[in-house]
């Protein structure tokens, strides 16, 4: 399993990577197009999606994608929001 740390808002955070067989319900597109991620962030457990290439997105098109994921990946209450993904340093 994938490991790695990232700041968000300053906090120090491990990043898990979501083994494969967790992510079944997710079309072969959007498992190839994205590394999946797993934290806990104040107490709050987050899906985190990495694009596996540079490609820019829309608004509209982030949310689309942050809706096919949490059907299938997020933990209840978990986001996965355009803004936490500016707040993310060292991703790349």
């Amino acid at each position: 399993m994938k490991k790695k740390k990232v700041s968000i808002l300053g906090a120090k955070i491990e990043l898990v990577s979501i083994p494969r067989d967790e992510l079944k319900g997710l079309n072969t597109d959007m498992l190839l197009r994205f590394f999946y991620y797993e934290a806990t962030f104040h107490n709050q457990a987050i899906c985190i999606v990495q694009a596996k290439n540079n490609e820019v997105y829309t608004p509209l098109k982030y949310r689309k994608i942050t809706e096919q994921i949490e059907q299938v990946v997020c933990k209840p209450d978990a986001r996965i929001e355009k803004e936490l993904e500016l707040l993310i340093e060292g991703m790349k």
